[in-house]
């Protein structure tokens, strides 16, 4: 994991893949982040990505049955 540190305005930026990362506010231990990317990137908050893959598990384990 690469740490680093930014300031209220700043960017991290990734250049091969056209990602941009900046700090938009920090506050109470909390901190507002922006990103833009190519829209074909997907961005999930760890506990929605979390979620997914328990659901698509439970759905593999249980498949649906097949109406006739």
């Amino acid at each position: 994991m690469l740490v680093l540190q930014r300031k209220n305005g700043e960017r991290i930026l990734c250049e091969e893949s056209g990602l941009a990362i900046s700090v938009i506010k920090s506050k109470n231990g909390k901190v507002w982040i922006g990103i833009q990317a190519p829209p074909e990137m997907v961005f999930l908050r760890e506990e929605v990505a979390l979620l997914k893959r328990r659901l698509a598990l439970a759905e593999i384990a249980q498949p649906e049955q097949q109406v006739a």
